[in-house]
């Protein structure tokens, strides 16, 4: 596996660490958060912008700062533009998972976006 590929497996991981957990402190410390239901659970919309955000962040730090070597040869803008669609699917994954599931579907989704990019 080549070694820029090799590091999917930490911006998945860390896209779960810090994402996942980011968003359930705001969703549960929102006062009155905006809720809205895509298949059993309820989800915030604070707690969902901040999935993304943070993934989106991480998606890119981790892609382009990496000690090694970039995970894909986009550079500047693009670099940024992939990491909000990329933040964009694994925030769908997450909204779309439920009890639970997105300790599971978002890392699967994140490592199979950055794989395939």
């Amino acid at each position: 596996m080549p070694a820029g590929k090799y590091r999917c497996h930490y911006c998945a991981d860390d896209g779960v660490g810090t994402g996942d957990a980011a968003a359930a402190i705001v969703g549960e410390s929102s006062k009155q958060p905006h809720k809205y239901v895509l298949i059993r659970d309820r989800k915030s919309f604070e707690g969902s912008f901040t999935m993304f955000l943070v993934s989106a962040i991480v998606i890119f730090l981790a892609s382009n700062f990496y000690p090694f070597q970039p995970l894909n040869a986009l550079s500047g803008g693009n670099a940024l533009w992939f990491a909000l669609v990329a933040g964009l699917l694994v925030t769908a994954a997450e909204a779309l998972s439920s009890k639970g599931s997105d300790n599971l579907s978002v890392p699967l989704s994140t490592a199979l976006v950055l794989y395939f990019s």
